[in-house]
C-alpha cells in the first residue's frame, strides 16, 4: 500500500468521477489502475473502506455497493460537482493568503481588487498603510528585525520570489491580475487613493518548480514586467512540477545568480513540538520534501504559506524543514470551518511554537469558500 494517503485520496476521486454515469465496473479494474499509478495493491475490502473515506467529500456522488455481483460498484452524480477537492479546497481563504503575501514583499497596502461588473476597483485594506512591528499581531520583538530585513531587501533593489508548487502558491500566482500595475508607476491606483506606489527595480523576478505557477504567470497581464525563470529537471506529473536531483542542482545554480531572493513554500501538514522530531512542517513524497528543501536553503529569507486544515495533517511521512528554519508563517485563523473553536487553539499552539522558536506568524482571518 502506498505511504501517500492524500494523493491516493485525490487519486480515488479522480478516478469516481471518470466513472459518474457508467455501468457497474469491478473493484479489480480500480486496483489495476491505481497500481499503474504507483499508488500501491488494495484488497475489495480496503477499497471500500477507502470509499467511505471518500463519500463525505463528494457530497452530491452517489456511490451504491449492488448485492451481486458483490465485486462490483455503480457511481452516479446529481450534478457537475467539481471533484477537484484538493486543488480548490478553500479557495477564496488560499487567495486572500496570496494577498497578504504580494502585501508584505510591497511593503504596503497595493492590493487592489477590481469589481469586473463596474470596472472600478476597489481597496483592500489587509494592511496599515504605515507598517509597523505591531501591525501583524505577533510580538514586537520578533516583527520589529523581521520588517527591518525586509525593508533592506527592498531598498537593495526587487527581491527574488522563489516558489515552489502547490495550491497555495497557484492562488498566490494568480491573485498577481489584481495588483493594478507593476512598473512602478502606478501599483497603488490613484482611483482609490490607496498607498505610496512600489518602484521595482529591477522588474520582478519569480523562481518557480511549478508548471502551473509559470505558466500562470506567463500569460497574466503583468507579464512583460516580470522576470520568469522555471526550474528545469525531471517533471513530477502528479503537480505538474519539477522534481529531483537535475532540479535541486539547478537551484543552487540560480543561487549563484540571484542575491536578495525570498522562498514561498506550502506544506501539505504540520508535526506539532509535543511530537517526536519536533515542530516541523510535513509533505507526501520524497520528491516534493527535496524540492522544498532546497527552495528553503538557497534563499535569504524564508516563508511557509498554508491554510488551517493543514495542522490536522500530522500523519504525512516527509518533513521538509523544521519550524525553527522559517522566518514567517503566514496562516488563517480557521474561521468559517468545521470546529473553528478547534482550529482556532490549532492555530494559537502553531503560533506559541513558532514564537517560542524566534518565528514570526501571520495569521489572516479566514473567508467563507
Amino acid at each position: 500500500m502506498s505511504d501517500e494517503p492524500v494523493d491516493r485520496l485525490g487519486f480515488l476521486v479522480k478516478y469516481l468521477k471518470d466513472r459518474v454515469g457508467r455501468d457497474p465496473f469491478p473493484f479489480s479494474e480500480l486496483d489495476k489502475d491505481s497500481q499503474e499509478a504507483g499508488h500501491g495493491h488494495l484488497s475489495v475490502a480496503s477499497w471500500k473502506g477507502e470509499i467511505t473515506n471518500v463519500k463525505p467529500l463528494l457530497p452530491d456522488l452517489n456511490i451504491n455497493y449492488p448485492k451481486e455481483p458483490k465485486d462490483t460498484i455503480r457511481v452516479s452524480s446529481k450534478s457537475d460537482y467539481d471533484l477537484e477537492w484538493r486543488r480548490q479546497h478553500r479557495p477564496k481563504t488560499k487567495a486572500k493568503l496570496g494577498k497578504a503575501l504580494w502585501c508584505l514583499v510591497f511593503g504596503s497596502n497595493v492590493f487592489q481588487t477590481q469589481q469586473k461588473s463596474h470596472g472600478t476597483w476597489a481597496s483592500e485594506k489587509l494592511l496599515p498603510n504605515k507598517l509597523s512591528p505591531n501591525s501583524f499581531g505577533g510580538p514586537a520583538k520578533i516583527w520589529g528585525p523581521l520588517l527591518k530585513r525586509l525593508e533592506s531587501m527592498r531598498s537593495s533593489g526587487t527581491p527574488a520570489l522563489w516558489l515552489d508548487a502547490g495550491s497555495t502558491n497557484e492562488k498566490l500566482s494568480e491573485q498577481l491580475e489584481n495588483l493594478d500595475d507593476l512598473n512602478g508607476a502606478d501599483v497603488a491606483s490613484p482611483r482609490v487613493g490607496a498607498a505610496r506606489p512600489v518602484e521595482l527595480r529591477p522588474r520582478l523576478r519569480i523562481v518557480t518548480t511549478s508548471l502551473k505557477v509559470a505558466s500562470t504567470l506567463a500569460e497574466s497581464r503583468h507579464k512583460h514586467n516580470l522576470e520568469l525563470f522555471f526550474v528545469g529537471g525531471q517533471l513530477w506529473p502528479r503537480y505538474m512540477s519539477a522534481a529531483g536531483p537535475i532540479t535541486i542542482e539547478l537551484l543552487s545554480y540560480f543561487r549563484q545568480q540571484f542575491n536578495n531572493s525570498i522562498a514561498v513554500v506550502g506544506a501539505t501538514g504540520y508535526r506539532f513540538g509535543k511530537s517526536t522530531g519536533g515542530s516541523s512542517l510535513l509533505c507526501t513524497s520524497q520528491e516534493e520534501m527535496f524540492a522544498k528543501d532546497a527552495l528553503l536553503r538557497n534563499a535569504d529569507f524564508r516563508i511557509a504559506i498554508f491554510d488551517s486544515t493543514k495542522l490536522e495533517q500530522n500523519y504525512l511521512p516527509r518533513v521538509f524543514a523544521p519550524l525553527r528554519a522559517l522566518d514567517l508563517v503566514v496562516i488563517d485563523n480557521g474561521e468559517h470551518m468545521s470546529d473553528p473553536q478547534k482550529r482556532a487553539r490549532h492555530v494559537k499552539e502553531l503560533c506559541d511554537e513558532a514564537h517560542a522558536l524566534g518565528v514570526a506568524t501571520w495569521v489572516i482571518p479566514a473567508e467563507q469558500d
